[in-house]
């Protein structure tokens, strides 16, 4: 039972051990996958939790044989940070909409009701400890060791395949091309969507690396006439589009400007060649990776703090505050003109395109 000195030990310690005190036992007999990701951040869910499970997945669903049924270890599945991630239809966590659309667990598998509650995210101290007393044991259980796979040491567990067949379902659930024939666009006036398009995101929402002048940066280049073949398009919050609409956006793009955040993950919707740049005092990149760049057939770059007596026109951020990766930014104008300008010839010149 839960002591009110053991409470105080996981207030300061922001832990939560559910449940805190117990009334009845559960047995689950079947195998069961123990499905626990970060909730808070779909970038973590991603790059920590599916990269690890992704080359089992692979695995499991080839066992059958060609034209059997995939056969995975276990058959019921514990969603043990977001209720109903398998099963329900109200549940549309970027994370369980991934997982549903791959089949990650098989057509076998069959989500635990839920008797524990989820971790309070972000860290509440006022949340109700003893709100459910049931302690659910396994016979057997399977795990994911979290981040061991976050730098994808083990490139070779990654083969090209299974990373062509995974994203080839996803974009066949979103309904949306891998691939853009570029070569079509010969006349980049001619139609609003044969225009090259630049995807922009500041990151205001979270209040933190904070692009504090893109809007006015982004308003200065549109009234250029020397950049009338480029749609500049900025989004204000990812965190309020779909699932579909997150996947979307980053599909109809051909180079992302963003700074460094969770909406990077939907990286893995561009389409094959795509440009990123992301922006930050520091650049704790993962989506930089040489190897998941090669995944998606795409190029990197990060932008990072001016060094001390940089150029006007240096292609890189000037921090403000503290100067930690955290810390809110701004650009100098001539500085973000020489991005679009750079990216802009990398990628005509990857994509063997003129630009008139």
């Amino acid at each position: 039972v839960s002591t009110p000195v053991v409470r105080a030990k996981m207030d300061l310690w922001s832990q939560r051990h559910l449940p805190s005190s117990v009334e009845t036992m559960e047995y689950v007999e079947e195998p069961t996958f123990a499905l626990n990701f970060r909730a808070d951040n779909i970038g973590h869910s991603f790059f920590d939790m599916l990269l690890t499970y992704l080359p089992h997945w692979d695995l499991w669903r080839k066992n059958g044989g060609a034209g059997r049924h995939a056969t995975f270890p276990f058959t019921r599945v514990a969603s043990l940070s977001s209720p109903g991630c398998l099963s329900s239809s109200k549940n549309t966590h970027w994370f369980c909409m991934v997982l549903r659309a791959m089949n990650a667990f098989g057509d076998g598998a069959m989500e635990l009701p839920q008797t524990q509650i989820p971790p309070h995210l972000p860290y509440a101290p006022d949340a109700p400890y003893d709100a459910n007393t049931t302690l659910t044991c396994y016979k057997s259980v399977y795990v994911v060791e979290h981040a061991v796979q976050r730098h994808i040491p083990d490139h070779k567990l990654f083969l090209k395949p299974m990373i062509n067949s995974f994203r080839d379902t996803l974009f066949e659930k979103a309904k949306l091309p891998r691939h853009r024939d570029y070569h079509h666009l010969v006349d980049f006036e001619d139609t609003h969507q044969n225009k090259t398009k630049i995807l922009l995101y500041a990151h205001k929402p979270s209040n933190r690396r904070v692009w504090t002048n893109m809007d006015e940066l982004v308003t200065g280049i549109r009234n250029n006439p020397d950049y009338r073949d480029i749609l500049f398009d900025t989004v204000e919050d990812f965190g309020a589009l779909s699932f579909v609409e997150q996947a979307r956006t980053f599909n109809s793009a051909d180079i992302h400007v963003m700074v460094h955040g969770a909406q990077m993950v939907n990286s893995i919707f561009a389409v094959d060649g795509s440009f990123f740049y992301e922006l930050g005092c520091s650049v704790p990149t993962f989506v930089g990776n040489e190897h998941f760049m090669d995944w998606l057939d795409g190029h990197h770059k990060s932008v990072e703090e001016c060094p001390a007596g940089s150029l006007e026109d240096a292609v890189c951020v000037v921090c403000e505050g503290s100067g930690d990766y955290l810390a809110n930014f701004h650009m100098k104008k001539e500085g973000f003109v020489a991005m679009v300008d750079q990216v802009l010839k990398k990628f005509y010149h990857n994509h063997r395109l003129g630009r008139r």
